[in-house]
């Protein structure tokens, strides 16, 4: 657009410019043209003085060629002619200026009249243009109107929405209250219920047990699984009388005690002087390597190797539950759980899917803690991460119960740990 009315402006100067330069020369052929005429009436007037000087005789017979050279210059009638002759030369030297003029007012008309044209183009342009800014102006009024309508009616709905919040809102200061106080009275009613149901099922198994005549319970201590034949002090290797023929493998890790000490299940104090780690197996004996000692303790023949999980003749199962940090760095991970489990494999075990009379052990994870109940009770994220606790702390309770009903030993974490000679690897 700044082109168009440049061009236009530049246009109507160029007309202005060659409108005036067209004045000028006109006046200057008027002037010329005036010129002319006067040296012609001069030219003309002085014919006239000629012819009466000149005698009858010498019209009729001499021409003015003759009596020019007759004369001369030096008389009246020569000089005559020979002004005659410079106001001829003089009129036709101005009839030829007058031609350029006219020439060059020709050239200027037609250079007026291309302006013209290329200012009538210019127009044509400019008017275009602003039809074009007429259309998109009306085309873009017509989109913020529309728009200004969608966002009157998405304001219209967000504050039917909030009123209905707040009706909601409002609602549950009430009902939301009441149905948590329900929702907690039926929890501790479960929880009453399941106490009895523990009761009730301790008395059954101890009937049960009568009638079968036997009760069979998992020890409270766990016997040895071998004993030290052999010591390498100096390669921290000892030698077995287990092998192959007793479901050895390769990988397992044992737990070394005093030949006289008797590992209770329950004693988290036992701690055992040594892990030994299986790094080679025959046919009915066996090589450990002493992977971590205690203190200053040493490994002396006759010392026996415990894993809980380990035995010759039977398999024991195995209930993993909870959350593990086995490098007890405060951030328990799913990981921990899995190499728990991965361990009970490896060591001979097998895992139970729950807790029943054919589970030899329950592992514990860490105990959590009972939940604090939020402060704002509407809070529907709060509520829900409670839930969560509530009911793995509810889960825990209810497993350590059951297990103590059953009659099933018992194992956190460290004790379990301890017991399967575990070390990082």
């Amino acid at each position: 657009m700044a082109r168009v009315r440049s061009s236009n402006n530049g246009s109507m100067v160029g007309m202005v410019v060659f409108g005036v330069a067209s004045f000028i020369f006109l006046l200057l052929s008027i002037i010329l043209y005036s010129q002319t005429g006067k040296y012609q009436q001069q030219q003309t007037a002085a014919q006239s003085e000629l012819n009466q000087l000149i005698n009858a005789g010498e019209r009729g017979s001499a021409t003015l060629a003759e009596v020019q050279a007759r004369e001369g210059g030096g008389t009246l009638v020569g000089k005559l002619l020979a002004e005659v002759e410079s106001l001829r030369n003089q009129s036709q030297a101005l009839q030829g200026e007058v031609q350029a003029v006219t020439r060059k007012l020709e050239g200027a008309e037609a250079a007026l009249k291309d302006q013209s044209s290329a200012a009538a183009t210019a127009q044509a342009g400019y008017v275009e243009v602003q039809k074009s800014k007429a259309d998109l102006e009306a085309a873009l009024r017509t989109e913020v109107d529309a728009l200004s309508g969608k966002v009157q009616a998405v304001s219209a709905e967000n504050q039917r929405l909030n009123g209905l919040i707040d009706e909601q809102i409002a609602g549950l200061d009430s009902s939301g209250k009441r149905l948590f106080d329900e929702k907690q009275k039926q929890m501790d009613d479960l929880s009453r219920q399941l106490a009895a149901a523990s009761d009730e099922n301790r008395d059954l198994k101890s009937t049960v047990d009568a009638l079968r005549g036997t009760v069979v319970e998992s020890p409270a201590v766990t016997l040895p699984d071998a004993r030290v034949v052999a010591q390498n002090t100096s390669e921290q290797k000892v030698f077995l009388d287990i092998g192959r023929e007793n479901g050895l493998r390769l990988g397992m890790a044992f737990n070394v005690f005093d030949a006289d000490d008797l590992v209770k299940i329950s004693d988290a104090e036992a701690q055992g002087k040594a892990i030994v780690e299986i790094i080679n197996v025959d046919a009915d004996k066996s090589v450990g390597r002493i992977v971590s000692l205690n203190g200053r303790a040493r490994v002396d023949e006759g010392d026996v190797l415990v894993n809980v999980v380990y035995d010759p003749n039977r398999t024991f199962s195995f209930h993993v539950f909870g959350q593990y940090d086995l490098d007890y760095d405060g951030n328990p991970e799913i990981r921990d759980r899995e190499r728990v489990e991965a361990i009970v494999i490896r060591s001979g075990g097998v895992l139970s899917d729950a807790l029943s009379f054919d589970t030899d052990y329950l592992v514990l994870g860490s105990e959590p803690v009972y939940p604090d109940k939020p402060a704002d009770e509407l809070d529907l994220i709060q509520m829900k991460e409670f839930r969560v606790e509530l009911e793995n702390f509810q889960a825990y309770q209810d497993l350590l119960g059951k297990a103590q009903g059953l009659g099933i030993p018992v194992l956190n974490q460290s004790r379990f740990l301890d017991l399967v000679g575990y070390f990082e690897r």
